[in-house]
């Protein structure tokens, strides 16, 4: 009898582990994620796999990522009609049906509107009643549960109500109760369930057939209030209550009956029956979570809430279930949100810490051995010493340290466990030295320093090893290593010396292992370790380290795993990544790019049946294929532990499943069963924004995707952002994404998992933008989704209109040539009016002079020479402003032409109106005794000879400055003092800095230099031209001229707004100016650097923006023909002192 009753046991406790986990590996979503409320009703996912969430507040479409709540808005006709949503289903690719206790709605997608169905319980054409509780498709038709009725109405425009049924008392096949909770529809039956038991119409007649049925009495069933009606895989009909869960045979008209109480104590209402596409049956409670039905043993087992367990149930009141693409399990709870469930996760079987359960004891794994004596494995812990796993019952039984017991083990903190043939163990524990501990007996050897007596021993056991010779090997924490005989208690003591490089490479020893070839391996965990080949007959030590230079090298001293795989390949874990041994030359090819997940940290490897190699890491778990070099990572999102893993714990069972533990516990899997396929992810284009401003122009995004059409945006919304999203339920986290603008881009942009694009300041035109996405494995598909970018050009971009604004510039120049030309033609009319004025008040005043009217025309005849010559001057100056618009001359010119015309008007006033001859005549007056004139008026002639002289001296200046500065000195080297230049600038600029800004000069009167006077002459201009034109109002000009040794040092400082920095480079490029269009073009500062250049000087600037500008020229004093060197010009950006 006990022989049976443990049989049963074992066989009830395979069963029970071989359902389905929900607990630990469940994902949740609430309110605090975007849910518009805890408790769901109903759950459904649309042909877009956008999934929906039916709540008591609002409707929930969720993508993986973002929630999007609709709720009831009194003054919107197209919101929905209330908030409490009680049935879900999908009508079409853009349509969804949404019943609330407010009334039915269709929703659709392209126009993100709700058509409600209208209601009344008087007039036959409409539904009966407006608390809708079930929904369900037949065909043309939708079948309408409400709470007063039961309706059928058009699945289609203009949705009427076409029939509607009620319970008749005078009737007896009527409805057995008008308030109707749930329906079911079977081949050409409709299964009612009601406040009282079960009806079933026929389809085909449309007449209540269920009458006929004994065994769906209400007497028969657990309750009269049917909640839920499923029809599972195998043909039967389970009815759920109020009261319990009931099974119905068609055939046998029989119903077997399930107390939810005898399985969960205290539960009386359950909600919904679902059968899963792995054939698993499910059942939704309210208040015991959620059952798993075994059809085989004929049993229930339940998945509750656990307080200590985060990936467990929320909840224990289960009102939906809801199975979606991706094998993805939805359960929607009271009040706690909805919970998700993919298979893939409970494959990695997961083990952990639960204080109000028989499970691993806390504190993480940190070793584990298979026992070969007992169906089980033993696992060393962190803090809470021993556990033995058994394999069959899946129980665990713990062995821990006891203060007060010397045969209990040394310490709890166990990172090393070794099973002998008799199935006792060693234990190599941290502070408690080696344990020789015989479980049976409840007996243990503590060997507390190893070794005892010796130079370094050590407390702290780190790792465990027995050699083909059964000799048992210890490595500790920086005591080195030890070969330990028992029988004999004897010891070996192999420790670093740091002048032997025979020795070990560190007393840290992380890992032992002994290959298929006979070679003894030790790794080190430490920065001046490595890897250590070993002579265990001369006890001699080969190193293999890290060589920064030399890519053959180990990859990382710190070495945490070697394993050897079945063709005999040598793979060593470090911290630094994986390596493989090349036994002929004994170098190593790295593998230490894993993926982006990777950190570098190998804990351990193993060899699964298929020669991938399964490798525990820092961030989970990869599956490599050395063949390929092609890896898949696994993490807790895939339902793993955690993502850090402790090296020493990898086991390979007998039947191919492997063992890996961690700091949070340890899972157990088969790897072929693992799922490493998925299909690329649905990429869908949530959301278009204009300066983070969701575009309220494109409400109909998702129409415009489908259709292939364009968003138009104007010319100045040319910056955006595109949200985008991949539908991936399982693993949102582990999905990365590609979008490219084309028209702007060729290339992939792959930006991890990064949902957002952003493009600013594009030019007008079309663009197409594409993203896609990978799945949770990194494999890019075909699935791409595009959007159509249109932006329109500027009414100021338009080609007809730069046409026009350029004629008109044209015709603006033109016109300004003309006015200048014009101006100048009626200044010599008026020069020549008033020379012909003056002229003639002389000839009137002569007349009396008729002896001297010969001299008089000839002096006239002179004035008319100096005003040829002067018209001639004015007419080569046109000629030479002509010249210089294609050059910086003109530039200058342009300047101060308006100078020149101002300084030349008054002297030729003077001119015209007196002669040199004047003289002559005003001494002859003076000495003739009977002269005509007064004294006065002589007086008057004396004072007008004298302006006249003043007037001709002015101009002389004025001209012979123009002609220095116009003067082509033939490109040759003269004599000169350059101080003439500065102030013949000073003379032609006069006009354009009189009155407003202070000239400050602090030169001698001669400073001679060796240079090509004409050239220097054009420089000085344009430097002050420059300065002048830097000081918008009132300001300072100071110019320094001095001799520093062979060189003369030439600056101009202005008080002007300065350069900005980012021009300085440009400064000397020909046609760059920051002058406005016709004030010059750009080729002053580049001509003064060709002139300073061929004078063989340097020019250099200092400029602050707001402050001003100096310039600087170096100039030697003499040049030989001989001596060319290239010129050095400085920019600087130091402000002006």
């Amino acid at each position: 009898m006990r022989l049976l009753f443990f049989v049963l046991a074992c066989v009830g406790q395979l069963c029970l582990y071989a359902q389905p986990r929900l607990n630990g590996n469940l994902d949740h979503l609430s309110v605090p994620h975007g849910l518009s409320h805890g408790t769901v009703h109903s759950i459904v996912q649309d042909p877009e796999d956008i999934m929906w969430f039916g709540t008591t507040n609002g409707l929930n479409a969720y993508n993986g990522y973002d929630f999007k709540v609709f709720r009831s808005d009194e003054h919107d006709s197209t919101s929905i009609s209330g908030d409490f949503v009680t049935k879900l289903v999908v009508k079409s690719q853009d349509e969804l049906w949404v019943a609330t206790h407010s009334g039915l709605n269709l929703y659709n997608k392209l126009n993100d509107a709700f058509v409600h169905i209208p209601q009344s319980a008087t007039e036959p054409g409409y539904l009966s009643n407006g608390t809708i509780k079930d929904l369900v498709i037949d065909g043309q038709y939708l079948w309408v549960a409400t709470a007063w009725g039961l309706n059928r109405i058009q699945n289609s425009p203009p949705y009427h109500t076409l029939s509607r049924y009620f319970y008749d008392e005078k009737r007896p096949n009527s409805l057995s109760d008008n308030h109707i909770n749930c329906l079911m529809k079977d081949g050409d039956l409709l299964w009612i369930g009601t406040n009282k038991g079960v009806n079933i119409l026929s389809l085909r007649t449309g007449e209540f057939v269920h009458h006929h049925r004994k065994g769906l009495h209400k007497d028969e069933l657990t309750g009269p209030l049917v909640t839920n009606i499923y029809k599972d895989s195998k043909g039967q009909y389970w009815i759920a209550t109020e009261t319990g869960l009931n099974r119905y045979d068609w055939a046998s008209d029989k119903v077997r009956r399930f107390y939810s109480n005898a399985y969960s104590p205290g539960v009386q209402v359950v909600r919904q029956v679902y059968e899963d596409s792995f054939g698993d049956l499910w059942v939704a409670t309210d208040g015991g979570g959620i059952l798993h039905y075994d059809q085989e043993g004929d049993r229930f087992t339940a998945n509750k809430k656990n307080i200590y367990s985060p990936k467990s149930l929320s909840s224990n009141a289960i009102y939906t279930l809801y199975e979606a693409k991706g094998n993805i399990l939805w359960i929607g709870t009271y009040e706690r949100g909805v919970h998700d469930y993919h298979r893939r996760k409970s494959l990695f079987h997961t083990y952990s810490h639960d204080p109000f359960a028989n499970s691993l004891s806390y504190g993480g794994v940190k070793s584990a051995v298979l026992s070969k004596h007992r169906n089980g494995i033993w696992i060393g812990t962190n803090a809470d010493g021993v556990n033995f796993f058994d394999l069959g019952t899946g129980q665990f039984s713990v062995y821990r340290h006891e203060p007060n017991n010397p045969n209990s083990i040394s310490s709890n903190i166990v990172k090393s466990i070794l099973e002998t043939e008799n199935g006792n163990l060693w234990i190599g524990c941290y502070t408690g030295g080696l344990n020789y501990f015989q479980p049976e007996a409840g007996l243990n050897v503590n060997y507390p320093v190893i070794p005892p007596n010796a130079e370094l021993s050590s407390t702290h056991i780190w790792n465990l090893y027995r050699d083909s010779n059964d000799e048992l090997w210890v490595g500790t924490l920086r005591g080195g290593l030890v070969q330990f005989d028992p029988k004999a208690n004897s010891y070996r003591h192999f420790i670093h010396k740091p002048l032997d490089t025979s020795t070990i490479a560190s007393n840290l020893i992380s890992v032992i292992f002994e290959d298929s070839r006979g070679n003894f391996w030790v790794g080190n965990e430490e920065e001046s370790g490595g890897l250590n080949l070993m002579n265990r007959e001369e006890g001699t030590f080969q190193r293999f380290v890290h060589k920064s230079e030399d890519s053959t090298s180990i990859s990382h001293n710190f070495v945490r795993e070697i394993y050897e795989d079945s063709k005999g390949n040598l793979w060593v874990g470090t911290s630094g990544g994986l390596n493989r041994l090349d036994y002929e030359t004994f170098t190593f090819e790295r593998y230490h790019h894993l993926g982006p997940y990777f950190s570098g940290i190998i804990n351990d490897v193993l060899e699964d049946d298929q020669g991938y190699l399964w490798i525990s890491t820092n961030q989970g778990i990869l599956r490599f294929d050395p063949s390929t070099e092609n890896y898949i990572y696994f993490d807790s999102r895939d339902g793993l532990q955690g993502d850090e893993f402790s090296y020493n714990t990898a086991l390979k069972l007998e039947d191919g499943r492997l063992f890996f533990g961690g700091i949070e516990g340890f899972n157990l899997f088969d790897p072929e069963k693992i799922i490493d396929t998925e299909p690329s992810p649905t990429v869908v284009i949530t959301g278009f924004q204009l300066d983070d401003q969701e575009m309220s122009r494109v409400p109909l995004l998702d129409q415009k995707i489908r259709q292939g059409t364009q968003v138009v945006l104007e010319p100045h919304e040319s910056a955006f952002s595109i949200q985008f999203a991949a539908i991936n339920y399982h693993t949102p986290g582990k999905i990365n994404y590609a979008y490219r603008l084309a028209g702007m881009e060729d290339n992939w942009r792959y930006v991890g998992n990064e949902r957002r694009a952003t493009y600013t300041n594009l030019d007008p035109g079309l663009y197409t933008f594409y993203v896609k996405a990978s799945n949770s494995f990194g494999e890019w598909g075909d699935n791409v989704q595009k959007l159509n970018i249109r932006i329109l050009p500027a009414w100021y971009d338009n080609i007809l209109f730069r046409i026009g604004v350029a004629i008109m510039l044209l015709g603006v120049l033109v016109g300004i040539y003309q006015y200048r030309t014009k101006s100048l033609s009626r200044k010599r009319r008026l020069l020549q009016r008033m020379v012909e004025e003056r002229t003639s008040e002389i000839e009137n005043l002569n007349k009396e002079l008729a002896n001297s009217n010969e001299i008089l025309q000839g002096t006239n005849q002179k004035l008319m020479n100096q005003r040829n010559e002067l018209e001639k001057i004015v007419e080569e100056l046109n000629v030479t402003r002509d010249k210089l618009i294609v050059s910086e001359k003109m530039a200058s010119i342009g300047v101060f032409t308006a100078g020149i015309a101002h300084e030349i008007n008054n002297p030729i006033n003077y001119i015209a109106g007196a002669t040199r001859l004047l003289t002559d005549l005003v001494d002859k007056q003076i000495a003739r005794e009977d002269s005509k004139f007064s004294e006065e008026e002589l007086a008057s002639i004396l004072e007008l000879e004298n302006t006249i002289k003043v007037g001709v001296e002015k101009t002389s200046s004025i001209i012979q400055s123009l002609r220095n500065y116009v003067h082509e000195d033939g490109g040759t080297f003269k004599l000169y003092n350059c101080i003439y230049c500065i102030e013949d600038a000073l003379k032609i600029l006069r006009s354009a800095y009189k009155g407003r800004i202070e000239i400050v000069k602090n030169y001698p009167e001669k400073l001679i230099i060796e240079c090509m006077p004409g050239r220097i002459n054009q420089v000085i201009i344009n430097l002050i031209s420059n300065a002048i034109d830097a000081i918008p109002e009132e300001g300072t000009i100071r110019i320094d001229a001095y001799a520093e040794g062979q060189e003369v040092i030439l600056k101009i400082r202005d008080t002007g707004v300065g350069i900005p920095l980012d021009l300085m480079a440009k400064l000397y490029d020909p046609f760059f100016t920051t002058k406005d269009v016709g004030k010059g073009m750009g080729l002053g500062l580049y001509i003064v650097y060709g002139i300073i250049s061929k004078h063989h000087g340097k020019i250099s600037v200092h400029t602050e923006e707001g402050k001003g500008t100096e310039f600087t020229i170096e100039l030697p004093m003499r040049h030989s023909d001989n001596a060319m060197p290239q010129m050095e010009v400085i920019r600087k950006n130091d402000a002006v002192t």
